[in-house]
Parts: C-alpha cells; sequence; structure tokens
C-alpha cells in the first residue's frame, strides 16, 4: 500500500511516509529472528517506486540504506573488535569469544549459515551431519571485554549477515542499471561516492579473514570447517568497481582513474595473497619431505662386531621377515589391520582436500575473480580499444600479481586488440 501510494502523485506527505517505513525497515534490521529480512525486503518494494523520488526522497532512502548497511554489520563488527588486529596470541585481545554449548544449530539455521560463510565451490559436508529440525534452544557466542561477559546468539548473527547479503543487492540494482543510476540519486551522490557504500562489507571481509580464531570459534559455532566471507567481498567489490565504471562511461571524455584506482588497490591485495600462498607452499612441501634417516645395527661380519648403518626400509624388511617367522606370538588381530591413531587424522585431512577447495585457495580466487572481472567487462565493450591505455598500468600489475592462466589468457586478447591500433 505504501508503495501504491508513493507511486502516484507526489504530495506534501509523501516524504515523511517515505522516511517513516524506511526507519520501519531499518529497526526490523537490528532484531533477530526473520525481521531483518523483512526489513530489507521492505526496502526492495520501496524501490518500485523510485522512478517518482525527489531530491529530498532520494537523501531519506540513500540514508536508510547507509543505516541499515550498518546495522546489519553491527554484529560481526562487535566479534571483530574482541580481537587486535595482527595480534600474536590471545593475551593481546581485548577479550575472549567462546561457545556456549556443544549442541548443533537447527537445520534451518545451518542452511542459511551456508548460504553465508560458504562459496558455491565449498563441500556442504556439514549438512550430512546429524542435524534437528525441531525447536532447540539457541546457540550463544560469549565473549567477555574487561571482565564485562556478553552473549551474542548465533542465529541473530547469521540473520544480520544474510540481510546485509540482500541490502548489498538492492545497492547493486541501483548502483549498477543497465544504462545509468537513477537521475533523482546523481544530483545528491556523485559518482566519487558511489563505492562508499560498499567500504564497510570489504573491511568487514578483510578483518574476518585475518582473525583465525574467530573463524574457528563460528566455526565450531555453526559446523563449518573454515568459515569466510568471500562472497560478500566479491559481491561488494564487484559492484563498486562496475558502478565506478558507469559512471565514467558517461562523462566526455571518459575517465577511468577512479576505477583504475580501485583495481590497482585490489591487485595489491591479490598479489599478497599469492605471495602468502606460495610461502605457505614452501613451508608445507619443506615439512612433508623427509630426509632420509639412518639407524646403527650390531652385525657380525667375519667373526667381528660391527655396526653398519640401516635405513627405515631395511627395518621395516627385518620385522616383516620377524613376523613370518614368528606368527604365534603375534597379536590376534594383525598389525596391519589395527589403525594407526596418528595417521587417521591426516587420512581424513587428505580426504577434505581432496574433495574440498583449500581455504587459501579460496581466497586467491576470490581476489582473481575481482581483479579479472572489471577487464573483462571493458574488453566486451565497442570502445574498449579506446578504454584500455587508461588501465594498462593496472593490467601489468595484475600480469605480474598472479600465475593464474585466466589472466595469461587475458593478456594475450590484449595484445591482440592493441596490435589493431
Amino acid at each position: 500500500m505504501v508503495v501504491d501510494i508513493l507511486s502516484h502523485e507526489q504530495t506534501s506527505w509523501h516524504s515523511r511516509l517515505l522516511h517513516d517505513i524506511c526507519r520501519l525497515a531499518t529497526e526490523c534490521t537490528t532484531q533477530s529472528g526473520d525481521l531483518p529480512r523483512v526489513g530489507t525486503a521492505c526496502l526492495r518494494h520501496v524501490i518500485a517506486a523510485a522512478c517518482r523520488f525527489s531530491d529530498e526522497q532520494w537523501t531519506i532512502f540513500t540514508k536508510a540504506l547507509w543505516d541499515t548497511t550498518s546495522a546489519t554489520l553491527a554484529p560481526i563488527r562487535l566479534l571483530l573488535s574482541v580481537y587486535a588486529r595482527n595480534s600474536e596470541g590471545d593475551k593481546e585481545d581485548l577479550g575472549q569469544v567462546m561457545v556456549d554449548s556443544i549442541e548443533g544449530l537447527a537445520l534451518k539455521q545451518k542452511i542459511l549459515a551456508q548460504q553465508i560463510f560458504l562459496v558455491d565451490a565449498q563441500k556442504k559436508r556439514f549438512l550430512s551431519q546429524d542435524t534437528h529440525d525441531g525447536p532447540l534452544s539457541d546457540l550463544d557466542l560469549i565473549f567477555t571485554v574487561d571482565g564485562a561477559k556478553q552473549r551474542m546468539p548465533v542465529s541473530y548473527l547469521i540473520s544480520s549477515l544474510l540481510a546485509h547479503q540482500l541490502t548489498v543487492q538492492i545497492i547493486g540494482s541501483i548502483l549498477c542499471p543497465c544504462e545509468r543510476p537513477p537521475e533523482g540519486l546523481e544530483k545528491i551522490l556523485a559518482a566519487s561516492e558511489y563505492g562508499t557504500l560498499y567500504e564497510m562489507p570489504e573491511h568487514v571481509a578483510f578483518e574476518f579473514d585475518r582473525l583465525q580464531r574467530l573463524q574457528a570459534v563460528l566455526g565450531r559455532a555453526i559446523g563449518i570447517s573454515r568459515p569466510n566471507l568471500y562472497r560478500q567481498l566479491v559481491s561488494s567489490a564487484l559492484i563498486k568497481m562496475y558502478s565506478l565504471l558507469v559512471g565514467a562511461l558517461r562523462k566526455s571524455p571518459t575517465d577511468l582513474s577512479r576505477l583504475h584506482d580501485c583495481h590497482n588497490r585490489m591487485v595489491s591485495l591479490l598479489q599478497k595473497a599469492e605471495i602468502q600462498s606460495a610461502n605457505r607452499g614452501f613451508a608445507t612441501r619443506a615439512r612433508e619431505h623427509r630426509e632420509e634417516k639412518f639407524e646403527f645395527m650390531l652385525v657380525e661380519s667375519d667373526g667381528e662386531k660391527l655396526y653398519r648403518p640401516v635405513s627405515e626400509g631395511d627395518i621395516n624388511n627385518v620385522i616383516h621377515e620377524y613376523q613370518k617367522q614368528r606368527p604365534i606370538g603375534l597379536p590376534t588381530n594383525p598389525v596391519d589391520e589395527r589403525p594407526n591413531p596418528f595417521m587417521l587424522e591426516l587420512s581424513e585431512k587428505d580426504n577434505e582436500s581432496f574433495d574440498e577447495p583449500d581455504y587459501n585457495t579460496l581466497g586467491l580466487l576470490a581476489y582473481r575473480q575481482i581483479c579479472l572481472v572489471p577487464i573483462e567487462i571493458i574488453l566486451s565493450l565497442d570502445n574498449a580499444i579506446n578504454l584500455l591505455p587508461q588501465m594498462l598500468d593496472s593490467i601489468k600489475m595484475l600480469i605480474i600479481a598472479t600465475p593464474d592462466i585466466a589472466v595469461r589468457k587475458l593478456a594475450v586478447q590484449i595484445i591482440n586488440i592493441m596490435s589493431i591500433c
């Protein structure tokens, strides 16, 4: 009904009505349960009347989007504030975050958590575990700061982040239309400020990616080994850069300087992630590589007792021969059939790594997608040959930053286009 009223001829009280409905929607996003999604759904319905918004009404609606973005990120930002940046241990943090119960979440909450903390490429094995669809007491995250204990329901954190995803989609539908943003929005929000609406989700995703202890706590609560916010990071960054591109294409001459600076920053983050991943790979291989060790066995040769160096394989062969000669003295269950408790955990990790992408690989894929998509969009334009020179420095950095084959193919495509000149 409110949308129908706003869609008709404007009167003096339409702005007040819009203000009240937006304030109500924002307040819903701060509540628990399904109310956050109800609030974002209200904002999505209000957009239907945006074509008739006045400058004042666009100001009201833009502020509502900003307030909603802040409100939906407040719970996760509160948890992030407990941890000190670049801390070496929990003693440097402001407090501790713990889970109050060992029971699992309800099936509905696990499905919602999957939409937030997992990307599509990850294995959804936590859904195969024991789940309870009936009413259960909610899990709480308990965190202490300066001795004061606070509680946050896990379902509240999940619902707020899910509402934040919907808010990002709403902003994207406004800033990234087929042709240009609404005229009323352009008057109150300069093209240089389009990306500001995405600064908060980007920063939250960056901080969350660095805090493995918080990831472990949330993973224990929601049943996911390494939760991440890469989905929010990729969507926010791509919509931000696409809105900058749309704004630049309307100028004459076209100025891609803001897109270039934003893309440069993302390429730098990709390069840093590539270096960190390579360093981890080298360290892992160094740990996996075992130098052949030798022991000394006392033997008799030509009447002399000597110590002969033997390898691990030689010792295993000796033990094997001993087992064949002394079958009576062996346990009832063959030794080979008894599981090694130390190797069991390693085999489980090997199976997980085979079926599920590595966490570090997921981070690289996220940054690579962020850096690749804007260049691919530019290449798809009819005037790409005129726009590429403005992005060449950033493209060179991208080629140097990553060995990804998709980037190499992109470089070949750019060379072919530039050679036409």
